[in-house]
C-alpha cells in the first residue's frame, strides 16, 4: 500500500506537468497509456524529447509498411529509408506514452509485419525466391527422382533447370508439385544430363521454355510434361524416344515437330492446340489416339506411315487441313476422325482402290470421304512451301519437282524416311536447295540435280557415306563450303563449266575421288577443299585461277602432278595461302609445254620374296592363311602399303587366293589341289609430303604338300 501512495503521487504530478508541457488533444491518451504503466514495478521517467522521438520513429515504421499519403507527412518522404525492423511485443510495453502514430490501428499493422516477414522455404515463395535468385546469382536445389537432383540458375538469359544423376524423374500429380513450379515464368531453359531417361508428369506445365537439351538416353516425356505457355517452335526429339504422354505438348507454339522413329505410343491430346502446320507419324504408332491434334488450326498437311492400324478422333477441328497420306496398313477410321475439317480435299493412299473399300470408316467423317483419292505406289509424298512438292517411291527415290526455292522447313516431311531414300531427283524449275538438306543421309547413292538449279547450300551432302555419284547443275555458280565434305564413296565429279569458287572444305576427304578438273572461269579454290583425298592421281588447274587458299591438296599422297592452265610466271602470281605442302613436292604441267619437276625425294622401298608351304591335309578341310612376313620382306617404305594380286601362273588357280591389301595376308581356299604357285602381286608405298609414292611388283611362291 505504501509503495502505491508514492506511486500515484509521482504519477499526479507527472499528469500536471502534462498539462502546462503536453496538448489537450494527447491527455487522454496519457491517461491510457498510464493506466497500462500501474502494474510496472518503477514508472518510467518521460521528457518531452523521448516523447518526439518515439512519434518520429512510428512515423517512419509506419511509412516502411504500408504508407497512406494522408498519415505520412511530407518531410518524411525526404528522409532515408529507415534500418531498425517493426518493434517488438516487449518494447512496446515499455513505451509510457504512445504517439498519435501508436494508436490501436497502427498497433494492428505492427502485429501483422512480423508474420508478412517471417521466414518462408525458398520453393514457396515464388516472387521473392526468383527475385533473389535472379539478383543475387544464387542456385536452388533438390531431388526429382530417386537418382536424380535438380538446380535452378538464373543469368541474365532467363532461369534454367537441369537435372542430373540417372534414371526417371519423379511423377507429379499437377503442375504446382515439381518444386521448380514458383520460377515458371522466368523458366526458359531445360537441360536434361545424359543418364536421364524420362520427363515426370507434370514436369513442367505452365513454364515459359524457350529450348530443351534432351538426354541422349531419354526414352519417355510424361502426360502434360511441357503442356501450356511453351514457346519451343520445334521440340527437336531425341531419338531413343518411345514414349510421348497425354497432353506432353498441349496449347503450345510449336511450329514443328519431328517425331523419332522410336516413337511407338503417343497420348491423348499430345500435339492439341498448337500451332503445327505438317507432321509425320512414325511406323511403330499403331493408333492414333482421340483428339492427336484437336484444334490444331494450322496443321494443313498429314503423313502417317505403314504401321499404323486405327485412326481415333484424332484431327476433329483441324479447319486448315488439305492433305494427308493414309497407308495401307489403316484398317479403322474411328466416328468423327475427320469431323470439322472442311479443307480437306486431298487424301493420298498408298493401296489401291479395293483396299480402301475394305477400311471401316465411322460416321461424322464426310469430309474424308468426299476428298478426292489418290492411289499410287509412292510411300508418302508432300508440299515445301507454296510451289513444291515431293514424292517418296518404295525403291526408295526421293523426286522434288516444282518451281522457286525448296523450303527448308519442309525437309521435316520425310526426316524420318530419309534412311529408305537411296536417290534424289531435283527435276527442272527448282532453283535452290538449302544448308544442309541431305547431310547425313546414310543410304544416299546417287544425286541428279536439274540445270535450273543456281544454288546448293553449305554442307548440302556432307557425311554421306555411300553417296557414289552426283550431277551438278549447269547453272550452279559456287561449290558451298563443306557442300560434299566426308563422303568418302563420291568418285568423280565433273564440275559444270559456269562456276566461279569452290568453297573451303567442299570435297575434303572424298576418298575415292581419283581425278579432278576444275573448269576455266573458276577463280578462287577455297581451303582444304581438297585435303585428304587420297585416291587422287590427276589435279587440273585453270588459269583463271587468281587465289588458292591454306593446304587445298594435304593429305593427297598419291598426287605426283599438277597440270596448269598458264604459264609458269602466271603460276606464281597466284595467292597462294599457307600449308600447301603438296603444291611444292608435286611436278607441274605448263600450258607452254614446260615442266617444273617434283621436288619430292624418291622412295626407298624395297621388297624381298619368299617360299611358304601349306599342309594339303589341313587345306582339305578348311582353308588356310600365310602371313605377309612368310612370303615377302619388306623395308624402306615411306608411306601407307597396299598390296594387289596380280595373277597366278596357272590362271585358273587365281580364284584360290587372295591378299589382303592392308596386312598383306594371304588366303587360300580348301581343296586346292597339291603343287607349287607362282603369285605375282603388287606392293605399294604411298609416300608423303616430301617422298614421292612407289609401287614393285614381285613374285613369291606357296608350296602345298
Amino acid at each position: 500500500m505504501k509503495h502505491l501512495k508514492i506511486t500515484s503521487v509521482l504519477l499526479s504530478a507527472a499528469i500536471c506537468m502534462s498539462f502546462v508541457m503536453i496538448p489537450v488533444s494527447v491527455i487522454a491518451d496519457e491517461t491510457e497509456a498510464s493506466e497500462q504503466t500501474t502494474e510496472a514495478t518503477e514508472a518510467p521517467e518521460i521528457k518531452e524529447t523521448e516523447e518526439s522521438q518515439e512519434t518520429e520513429k512510428a512515423k517512419e515504421t509506419e511509412k516502411e509498411t504500408e504508407p497512406s499519403a494522408e498519415s505520412v507527412p511530407e518531410t518524411s518522404k525526404e528522409t532515408e529509408p529507415a534500418e531498425e525492423t517493426v518493434p517488438s511485443e516487449s518494447e512496446k510495453e515499455e513505451e509510457t506514452v504512445p504517439s498519435e502514430s501508436e494508436t490501436e490501428p497502427s498497433t494492428e499493422e505492427d502485429k501483422q509485419e512480423p508474420e508478412k516477414e517471417a521466414p518462408v522455404p525458398e520453393e514457396s515463395k515464388p516472387d521473392s525466391a526468383s527475385r533473389s535468385a535472379k539478383n543475387d546469382k544464387e542456385t536452388v536445389s533438390g531431388k526429382c527422382g530417386a537418382n536424380l537432383t535438380w538446380t535452378y540458375t538464373v543469368s541474365e538469359w532467363g532461369g534454367t533447370v537441369t537435372i542430373e544423376g540417372s534414371g526417371d524423374m519423379y511423377n507429379y500429380k499437377t503442375a504446382d508439385e515439381a518444386p521448380w513450379y514458383v520460377y515458371r515464368d522466368e523458366l526458359h531453359y531445360v537441360h536434361l544430363s545424359n543418364n536421364v531417361t524420362s520427363v515426370g508428369d507434370y514436369a513442367f506445365c505452365d513454364a515459359k521454355l524457350w529450348s530443351v537439351i534432351w538426354s541422349p538416353k531419354l526414352k519417355r516425356i510424361g502426360n502434360y510434361a511441357f503442356a501450356n505457355k511453351t514457346n519451343m517452335s520445334d521440340p527437336n526429339l531425341p531419338k531413343t524416344l518411345t514414349t510421348i504422354g497425354e497432353g506432353a505438348f498441349e496449347n503450345n507454339h510449336i511450329h514443328e515437330i519431328t517425331i523419332p522413329y522410336s516413337v511407338t505410343s503417343i497420348g491423348k491430346r499430345a500435339f492439341a492446340d498448337t500451332w503445327l502446320s505438317c507432321v509425320v507419324i512414325p511406323a511403330g504408332v499403331k493408333t492414333i489416339p482421340d483428339s492427336l491434334f484437336d484444334s490444331c488450326k494450322n496443321l494443313y498437311k498429314v503423313t502417317l506411315l505403314n504401321g499404323v492400324t486405327t485412326i481415333n478422333k484424332a484431327f476433329s477441328g483441324c479447319v486448315k487441313l488439305k492433305y494427308i497420306t493414309i497407308p495401307k496398313s489403316v484398317t479403322t477410321i474411328k466416328a468423327e476422325a475427320f469431323s470439322e475439317c472442311s479443307a480437306l480435299k486431298t487424301v493420298e493412299y498408298s493401296g489401291s482402290a479395293s483396299d480402301w473399300k475394305k477400311i471401316k470408316i465411322g460416321s461424322s467423317n464426310e469430309s474424308l470421304i468426299n476428298a478426292e483419292r489418290q492411289y499410287s505406289s509412292y510411300i508418302a509424298t508432300g508440299i515445301l512451301g507454296t510451289s513444291v512438292n515431293w514424292t517418296l517411291d518404295k525403291s526408295g527415290k526421293l523426286t522434288v519437282s516444282g518451281t522457286g526455292e525448296i523450303d527448308r522447313i519442309g525437309s521435316n516431311s520425310w526426316k524420318y524416311m530419309k534412311d529408305s531414300i537411296k536417290t534424289v531427283v531435283i527435276e527442272n524449275g527448282i532453283t535452290s536447295i538449302p544448308y544442309q538438306y541431305f547431310a547425313q543421309y546414310i543410304n544416299l547413292t546417287s544425286v541428279q540435280i536439274a540445270d535450273t538449279v543456281e544454288t546448293i547450300g553449305e554442307e548440302c551432302f556432307s557425311d554421306c557415306p555411300k553417296l557414289t555419284s552426283v550431277k551438278l547443275p549447269a547453272g550452279l555458280k559456287k561449290i558451298e563450303r563443306k557442300t560434299f565434305n566426308n563422303c568418302p564413296l563420291l568418285k568423280n565429279t565433273k564440275l559444270p563449266d559456269g562456276i566461279t569458287e569452290i568453297g573451303s572444305g567442299a570435297f575434303m576427304d572424298c576418298k575415292s575421288l581419283t581425278s579432278m578438273v576444275i573448269p576455266e572461269g573458276v577463280t578462287v579454290i577455297g581451303e582444304s577443299a581438297f585435303n585428304h583425298c587420297i585416291g587422287i592421281t590427276s589435279f587440273s588447274i585453270p588459269k583463271s585461277v587468281t587465289e588458292i587458299g591454306e593446304s587445298i591438296i594435304n593429305g593427297c599422297d598419291e598426287l605426283n602432278d599438277i597440270h596448269y592452265g598458264g604459264t609458269q610466271d602466271d603460276w606464281f602470281k597466284i595467292k597462294k595461302g599457307m600449308y600447301n605442302f603438296n603444291l611444292g613436292y608435286v611436278g607441274i604441267y605448263f600450258s607452254d609445254g614446260t615442266y617444273m619437276p617434283c621436288q619430292k625425294i624418291s622412295n626407298t622401298l624395297k621388297v624381298k620374296t619368299k617360299t611358304a608351304k601349306v599342309k594339303y591335309k589341313k587345306l582339305r578341310k578348311k582353308a588356310q592363311t600365310v602371313s605377309r612376313s612368310k612370303v615377302l620382306t619388306v623395308s624402306g617404305a615411306v608411306g601407307n602399303l597396299k598390296y594387289t594380286l596380280v595373277s597366278v601362273k596357272k590362271s585358273k588357280y587365281k580364284k584360290y587366293f587372295k591378299i589382303n591389301a592392308t596386312t598383306g595376308t594371304v588366303t587360300i581356299k580348301k581343296k586346292l589341289r597339291r603343287g607349287t604357285y607362282k603369285i605375282k602381286c603388287k606392293v605399294k608405298a604411298a609416300g608423303n609430303y616430301y617422298t614421292k609414292g612407289m609401287t614393285r611388283t614381285v613374285t613369291f611362291k606357296i608350296k602345298v604338300k
